[in-house]
């Protein structure tokens, strides 16, 4: 049951460093050493928020990758996550 969680931390010296939340195939990353450790999307390096609050703003995929010169697919993994997240918190409320 554990063993899909460990698969998408990276380590450093067998300490986990890095946590992939949708899996390292994927342009979500939470990195302590970056950001605060808020999610961000690798590439571009701009939070999942940001990104996410464009895309609810009502902007366009395109354009939001545009502005902050992230890849289309890392803006879609980006709101993706962010969805799922504010899922979950509902659903734990």
């Amino acid at each position: 049951m554990v063993k899909p969680f460990f698969r998408k931390l990276d380590y450093i010296n067998d300490i986990a460093s890095a946590f992939w939340p949708l899996g390292k195939d994927r342009a979500v990353v939470i990195n302590p050493s970056i950001s605060f450790g808020r999610a961000i999307e690798k590439a571009s390096g701009v939070p999942t928020e940001t990104l996410y609050l464009a895309y609810k703003a009502g902007d366009i995929l395109e354009t939001i990758a545009e502005w902050f010169e992230a890849p289309q697919s890392g803006v879609q993994d980006a709101i993706e996550y962010e969805i799922g997240l504010r899922k979950s918190v509902v659903k734990a409320a």
